[in-house]
Order: C-alpha cells, then structure tokens, then sequence
C-alpha cells in the first residue's frame, strides 16, 4: 500500500535530522480523537469514562499517514499548513517494518481508519487487527489494548482524509503516572529508501524546488524530487 504525508518545509528538515515525529493523540486538534466510540459501542465491556482516556491516552502515540496515491489539493492546504510545503510517500511495508525495528517491544497496531457518523446512533464495533510484534499479554498494561483501538474510529467529517494510522503504547506505561514525553520519533533513515518519492507543492516558486533537491540530497535521500501534479499548465 502507498501512503503518504504532508508537511510544511521545516517539519520536512527536522525529520531529517532528528526523525519523524509521533505525537500523543492528546496534541491532535480534533475534539473527537480517540471517543467516537464513546457510549455506543457494541459491548458495554468497554466503558471508559474521559479522565481515564486522558491517562490512558498520555502514554500512546499516533503516526498519520493517508491512503492516496494520488495528490489531494485539501490535503495540501489542511497538512502543508504553508505554500512551501513537501509530500513524501512511502509503503506501508517500510512504516510497518520501522515501528518493528525501532520499537520492537511495544504494543504497536497498524490499519485504516474508519469512519462513523455518531448522528446516527448506530452501535460501534472496535476494529478486528493483529499487533505488529508484541502481544498484549506480553506487555506492561497491554490489558487496556482495546482503548488503543479507539484511534481508529473518527468522525465522519474527516473520511476524505483515507487515512492509515500506527498507534504505540509507550513501553514504559504505566496508568497512575504522568507521561513526561509528548511523543516519539521515528529515525526513517534507518530503512533503505524509506521516502520514495518527495513532492513539492503546486505553484511553489523555483528557488524552493531547487531547495528541496539540495536538502534532500544532503541528507542523503535518494529519491525522486518532483513538482505537484496539480500545477497549472503552462500558459494558463
């Protein structure tokens, strides 16, 4: 599976230098992260009220990434967040192998987001995925691993978003404790040609083009630079 991310110039340069960032899903704007589920889940079982999703939430983090082989000009404007803005892609191969290899003995799951509109008062069922290495007997609070399911539910504002998602329990979990970390980074550059291809955003002016080819190059990765697909012809 192709996926892709979309990010401003400078969170391009400091993935580069220090590794992609991972965030806690308390940092996320969307009011609705992670209590879609909230009260209409199909079991009762998995009740939790919000203080405890705050706890529980603190010690994980989410890695976003979208199911689109094809540029969004949304995506651009909402993730670019400027005009100089860069879109990597990826595999979900190469993402999942990363967490496997960086973060070996965490509890990390892997899958697609979906969609529901809580309007409609349907029942939610949690999504049926295996964990990418550890299981949750085999981890330090992995009793709580239904909740990390939760981060994979939103709301249906945001399905035009396709969007895939890894989410990690920090290894050092622990429930009555505050998480000092606000998240995590993940080191790309220990995966072969882990960034495929690295886009730049449509109308950007030359000298950024030529400026994305020299970082990327100085950082040593070796993978196609291009400019958007979305550019107006020329003539226009």
């Amino acid at each position: 599976m192709l996926l892709t991310r979309y990010m401003s110039f400078p969170r391009f340069v400091c993935a580069l230098k220090d590794g992609l960032f991972v965030p806690s899903p308390l940092l996320f704007d969307d009011r609705w992260e992670g209590l879609m589920p909230f009260h209409s889940l199909v079991s009762d079982e998995l009740a939790l009220d919000r203080q405890d999703y705050r706890r529980f939430a603190q010690w994980m983090y989410v890695s976003c990434w979208h199911d689109q082989p094809h540029e969004s000009f949304p995506m651009w404007k909402i993730y670019g967040q400027a005009r100089e803005a860069v879109m990597i892609q990826t595999t979900s191969d190469k993402l999942e192998k990363l967490f496997k290899a960086q973060y070996p003995n965490t509890l990390t799951y892997f899958g697609a987001v979906s969609y529901e509109n809580p309007s409609h008062g349907a029942k939610i069922s949690l999504p049926n995925m295996a964990p990418l290495s550890k299981r949750p007997c085999d981890v330090a609070g992995g009793e709580w691993f239904p909740y990390m399911l939760f981060m994979f539910i939103k709301h249906i504002t945001y399905n035009y978003e396709h969007e895939v998602r890894a989410v990690m329990l920090d290894a050092e979990f622990r429930p009555d404790h505050a998480n000092p970390k606000k998240g995590i980074a993940l080191d790309f550059r220990t995966i072969p040609n882990f960034i495929e291809r690295l886009t730049v955003a449509p109308g950007v002016d030359e000298w950024f083009f030529q400026t994305v080819k020299e970082t990327a190059a100085r950082f040593a990765v070796p993978c196609e630079v291009s400019r958007s697909t979305l550019e107006a012809p020329e003539g226009a």
